[in-house]
């Protein structure tokens, strides 16, 4: 199964239309700094909404426990994701 492309195969590939790989050559520059204003969003919408809602709701206690759940819950799911076998 393969996940996504390199850059060098961009000539190779058909995607249709010219238009589309003008997107993408323009667009691949800043796609770091859109997923960097992304993340930064759903972290402002978690400390700023979510957590103080489930401190309010569940306690200090079982939001610290499930925020820790969550992350390790993350990093397994990350390092089961690096484990995959790449084409």
């Amino acid at each position: 199964m393969r996940l996504g492309f390199h850059p060098n195969e961009l000539a190779a590939a058909d995607h249709g239309s010219s238009g589309g790989t003008l997107r993408l050559v323009f667009f691949e520059p800043v796609l770091g700094i859109g997923l960097g204003f992304a993340g930064g969003a759903m972290i402002y919408l978690v400390m700023a909404e979510m957590l103080p809602e489930a401190i309010e709701e569940g306690g200090n206690t079982l939001t610290a426990w499930g925020v820790m759940l969550g992350l390790c819950t993350m990093l397994m799911v990350t390092n089961l994701i690096n484990l995959l076998p790449t084409p």
